[in-house]
């Protein structure tokens, strides 16, 4: 269901992917490598993958997304985080790749503008190494920009996920008609 809200919106591609902890279990639920077979527009409850809390796929057959790996790096670092997302939205991963700091206007926005952080290591988190150093940035971060790549987020469960996702764009995208309008005071972060 979540693929397919963030597919509606033009917010996740082949590259994105979602996991969550299944409540009273040790196992991960995630989505596969989005493909031609497999569109995160339309998924099917078939599709989902089931592994342990080391990647190992109990079900479902086909490839794992390439970043899996720091999904688990971050439910072995905070077992109260219990979903991961990593998404593209086109708003935020411009405003990442053009290094604009993002202004929070709402107090919706800023529960996730004050939070973010970009993670800048080389290369895709699809090794041990690298997957424990964005799930580092992803325990103090309400949302991680991996700059051309994406924007991942984790929290207590999926919708919370999500909703940070949806919170991030939505501030990406009021500092994009804010950077048209006169400059004026800024407003400061408590009053935000």
């Amino acid at each position: 269901m979540v693929c397919r809200i963030l597919a509606h919106h033009r917010m996740i591609d082949l590259w994105g992917h979602a996991s969550l902890c299944v409540p009273r279990s040790e196992v991960i639920a995630v989505t596969p490598r989005f493909s031609k077979t497999c569109l995160p527009r339309t998924i099917r409850a078939s599709d989902i993958f089931i592994t342990d809390r080391d990647g190992k796929l109990l079900e479902g057959h086909g490839a794992l997304p390439d970043q899996f790996a720091a999904d688990l790096a971050v439910y072995r670092a905070d077992p109260d985080r219990t979903a991961c997302l990593f998404a593209s939205p086109l708003t935020a991963m411009a405003a990442a790749i053009s290094g604009a700091e993002l202004k929070p206007l709402t107090h919706m926005a800023s529960s996730a503008g004050y939070g973010l952080s970009s993670w800048t290591t080389p290369g895709l988190a699809n090794d041990e190494e690298r997957a424990q150093s964005l799930a580092a940035q992803m325990g103090k971060s309400t949302a991680v920009n991996q700059p051309g790549v994406g924007v991942w987020t984790a929290g207590k469960d999926i919708f919370d996920t999500l909703v940070t996702l949806y919170h991030l764009e939505y501030l990406a995208q009021a500092n994009l008609v804010t950077a048209g309008l006169p400059a004026g005071d800024a407003i400061e972060r408590a009053d935000s």
